[in-house]
């Protein structure tokens, strides 16, 4: 039942998380890495409490990269909370990239912020 419920409330969630113009831009990008990646991954905080993360790089890296366009300018309380959710409560670092970034970094600029913490 609770499985059941966890997927209703994901698949929600991702037809109301559509991808942006820079997320899009920021994937072909993260393809060229030839790494495992999961898009619009979800995850379950508690019962009615979901969690979309634009891309999320699991084990060995376990990241979360998010895209962040001007509607985060008014959270970032809230993401802020969120981002401490996932490192101390799941193990996860979340990274964060604007969408200006997103569009006009390089693959090798991509590259040490994502795996080298630059």
């Amino acid at each position: 039942m609770f499985i059941k419920q966890h997927q209703q409330l994901l698949s929600k969630y991702k037809l109301t998380n559509k991808p942006t113009k820079y997320e899009n831009i920021f994937e072909d990008k993260l393809k060229q890495f030839n790494i495992k990646y999961i898009k619009q991954k979800g995850f379950l905080k508690e019962a009615n409490t979901c969690y979309i993360a634009d891309f999320y790089l699991p084990k060995p890296f376990k990241i979360i990269i998010e895209i962040d366009g001007k509607y985060h300018q008014d959270r970032k309380e809230y993401d802020k909370q969120r981002d401490e959710y996932f490192m101390f409560k799941r193990g996860i670092k979340t990274i964060r990239f604007t969408n200006e970034e997103a569009e006009c970094l390089s693959l090798e600029q991509i590259k040490d912020r994502v795996f080298n913490g630059k």
